[in-house]
């Protein structure tokens, strides 16, 4: 038997080393059937129709296009209208939403002011599937002064808030915050008049347009133009991110991922920028005329974020932090701050983790800077305490008021 066995295998590797020595049969020719091409009858794709992947994936290219200018530089990453990618700002992009201006523009007329400078934190990356958690939004002149801000956390309606980790924003801070359809006739309130700012402006901008198509809102196009873009002409530096940019100009930029953060820091940017550029800037379109806003104040929740002591102390950087004023505070979120304020100052004194804990109070109510100044100033006079021992400056209540004397 054992002859046999070997008989056998030896059989099996002869057959084995025959096959392996075989040339492979060559590939069935394709064939066209009603217009597609097959091969060994599996049907093929349409040989000259275009890739059919944005429509079953349900995804639509952006509505991009592109201006004739005079040369500029390009950026380096490839964009077509089939890219999943949304194309860099450069001067005569038109998107969804934005007209984008710049000094290559064959035509088209300056602008000096006021701009609006936008950012929004997000659930993600998708402007289609996410959704805005946090928006700021800023109003300034050419000189980089600011004239009125606005920021609040937004509820993206059942979506959870997504990387945490990142902007550090809490499915329970949102749960209070109004939708962004409550707050839109604010945004575009602030918007009226201006030309839109903002660092990488299309990612902005896409979730803008997809943002007020939730809320059934249509505007016309607005100009924009984007610190990106203008960084690349003004800085040499190793990227072009806003903290790089921020960095090399000297601005500081101490609450990164937040939105009004951002937003100050472009407002701080935009004026060094503009004045390095030989030639003006030019926009194609016009800016809009907004003047529909909410009937009632609208209950926000703001945040104060990467609270530091330094000289001033605590609460002066608490108030740093939030915007210059919010609009109608939580009644009985502003009680609650004003309870643990009472608790906070019995002692005549203000500690890091107590001031966090104010700073969460005030976001929850929706309190700006100016309130808190208020509501801290008249607790300190009732505790009797002495001027001497108040250890934080107000912010400036407006663009235009002189700055106030440390109390």
């Amino acid at each position: 038997m054992e002859w046999v066995l070997l008989l056998l295998i030896a059989a099996v590797g002869f057959y084995v080393v025959v096959r392996a020595m075989s040339p492979a049969a060559p590939p069935a020719p394709p064939t066209q059937v009603g217009g597609q091409s097959s091969r060994a009858g599996v049907p093929g794709r349409p040989t000259a129709a275009p890739s059919n992947r944005s429509r079953s994936s349900g995804h639509r290219p952006p509505a991009y296009t592109r201006e004739r200018t005079v040369a500029s530089r390009r950026d380096p990453r490839p964009w077509d209208s089939t890219s999943r990618d949304i194309p860099f700002a450069e001067p005569g992009l038109r998107g969804p939403l934005f007209h984008y201006g710049g000094t290559s523009m064959r035509s088209g007329a300056e602008h000096s002011g006021p701009y609006a400078v936008i950012d929004f934190e997000t659930t993600g990356l998708s402007a289609r599937r996410d959704r805005i958690v946090e928006v700021a939004i800023a109003r300034v002149d050419a000189s980089g002064r600011i004239e009125d801000e606005f920021a609040t956390l937004i509820n993206p309606e059942g979506r959870d808030v997504g990387p945490t980790f990142i902007h550090g924003i809490t499915n329970a801070q949102v749960e209070r915050a109004p939708t962004f359809a409550d707050v839109a006739p604010e945004l575009l309130c602030r918007l009226s008049g201006a030309v839109v700012v903002a660092h990488n402006a299309t990612f902005e901008e896409a979730f803008l347009a997809a943002e007020l198509k939730r809320a059934g809102l249509e505007v016309p196009r607005l100009p924009a133009l984007c610190t990106l873009w203008l960084g690349r002409q003004t800085f040499t530096t190793p990227n072009y991110k806003l903290g790089t940019l921020a960095r090399a100009a000297g601005v500081p930029l101490v609450d990164k991922h937040a939105a009004l953060g951002d937003v100050r820091a472009v407002c701080a940017l935009l004026p060094q920028m503009t004045r390095q550029l030989r030639t003006p800037v030019l926009f194609s379109c016009v800016p809009m005329s907004w003047t529909s806003r909410n009937a009632q104040p609208l209950p926000l929740v703001t945040r104060a974020v990467a609270l530091r002591k330094g000289s001033d102390g605590w609460m002066h950087s608490l108030m740093a932090r939030l915007p210059v004023t919010g609009i109608a505070p939580h009644s009985a979120s502003a009680e609650a701050y004003l309870d643990a304020l009472t608790e906070v100052l019995s002692d005549g004194k203000i500690t890091g983790e107590e001031a966090k804990v104010l700073a969460y109070l005030a976001g929850s109510a929706g309190m700006g800077g100016e309130q808190v100044l208020d509501s801290t100033s008249a607790s300190w006079i009732a505790f009797r305490l002495p001027r001497s021992t108040m250890t934080f400056s107000p912010p400036p209540k407006s663009a235009n008021s002189s700055p106030q004397p440390r109390l």
